[in-house]
């Protein structure tokens, strides 16, 4: 199923050497690997690794580093990479300047937190800036993202609305951070802001206990999983958060909360790998492990594909056959609550229901992507992504 990797095999550890090289600052060796560094880039730029991929040739023996011309485009991107970093980090502290001044609560989250624990924030990939705010402060906020030059693309979703500042800066605005159908997630984040601290300097800007952040990473690692796939640099993250704050943690509150989420397996799952692939005495990627080279796939975002092989293999029976007509029924008739939580505007407006029943059904049924991945539906691939499941820890998640 991910032959894309399997049949590149050295670009992939050379990719993962590098990183690990970078983020430890240590110089790695590849002398052994037989690869093509186009190739190399070219994945790691889909797994947005290049500016690690940079460092850790950097950091090559001088016999082993690349070509002047791949390492001239190297550092071309890099000074790309670092012309949008210094954009966020300036239009985010714009934004919670502008918020505190408004007396607007606002949560700094993901990759807001985990740029500070790369040893450049260069180095931790951001495809947009994300804030909580409560859904009742949306409008006051539209006021302040206006004058700050922001434009909403859309209508409130699920959980969030998105915005957009040219050239290139993108606001992901939520204002939930759960929409699973775990009971127990649902009432943790109910309760959230009882455990919130502000931001030092702010007095409505505010942050996630280190326990909160190491949860959300779970929680929202997991909503990646069952969307389409976790990407490759999300157990990065694991990895850096629990080396620079392994003793300020209270793993025992973490280890509680998780059990009772469910997601224990998996974080234990998620350590062992972020530790294997990225810690100075881990043994690096193993592309004869199954779920190895499935996350390895994931690019920056996960794939559609893993989306529609996921949600079929938990409707299918173990040693059954996945039903076609049994998943686009389920695409075509989704519960009532599902279409509540993904469409903000049926909270007010329950009577629009047949309007937002006919866009979902053009929007997830008829989309040319959709139609080609339904052809995937079979026995062999619901039961290669029940393995992925198994793999993972997921096998009794109740989301």
């Amino acid at each position: 199923m991910e032959n894309v990797v399997t049949e590149n095999a050295d670009e992939y550890r050379c990719i993962f050497r590098l990183v690990k090289s970078a983020v430890n600052g240590e110089q790695a060796d590849i002398s052994d690997l037989s690869f093509d560094w186009k190739k190399v880039i070219r994945f790691a730029e889909e797994m947005s690794f290049t500016a690690l991929l940079k460092k850790g040739t950097d950091l090559l023996a001088e016999n082993q580093r690349p070509s002047a011309e791949i390492r001239n485009f190297l550092k071309s991107q890099f000074r790309k990479l670092v012309m949008s970093d210094t954009n966020q980090l300036y239009e985010l502290e714009l934004l919670q300047n502008a918020f505190e001044e408004n007396k607007i609560a606002m949560l700094l989250l993901k990759g807001v937190y985990f740029k500070n624990i790369y040893p450049s924030s260069v180095y931790r990939y951001m495809g947009d800036i994300d804030t909580y705010v409560e859904l009742k402060a949306f409008e006051q906020a539209d006021k302040v993202l206006e004058e700050l030059g922001y434009t909403a693309t859309g209508e409130l979703g699920g959980h969030d609305r998105i915005y957009h500042k040219e050239p290139y800066i993108c606001l992901e605005q939520h204002f939930s951070l759960y929409e699973g159908g775990n009971a127990v997630i649902k009432a943790y984040y109910r309760n959230l802001s009882e455990r919130l601290k502000p931001k030092k300097g702010f007095s409505y800007i505010y942050e996630m206990s280190l326990e909160d952040i190491y949860i959300f990473l779970n929680v929202h690692a997991i909503q990646h999983f069952n969307y389409a796939g976790i990407p490759p640099r999300v157990f990065l993250d694991y990895y850096l958060f629990r080396k620079a704050f392994a003793d300020k943690t209270d793993w025992n509150y973490v280890d509680t909360v998780l059990e009772q989420f469910g997601y224990s397996d998996f974080d234990k799952k998620a350590q062992e790998i972020a530790m294997r692939w990225f810690s100075p005495q881990g043994t690096g990627i193993d592309l004869n492990n199954l779920l190895d080279v499935f996350l390895i796939n994931g690019e920056t975002y996960g794939k559609k594909e893993h989306n529609i092989g996921i949600r079929t293999s938990k409707m299918t029976a173990d040693g059954h056959k996945p039903s076609k007509l049994k998943f686009i029924i389920r695409q075509v008739f989704p519960s009532y609550g599902f279409l509540k939580s993904q469409n903000a505007v049926l909270r007010k407006y329950p009577f629009l229901l047949p309007f937002v029943w006919v866009v979902y059904v053009g929007k997830r049924i008829f989309r040319k992507g959709n139609m080609h991945n339904y052809g995937s539906i079979n026995k062999d691939t619901a039961d290669y992504y029940k393995s992925v499941i198994k793999a993972i820890g997921l096998e009794h998640q109740t989301d």
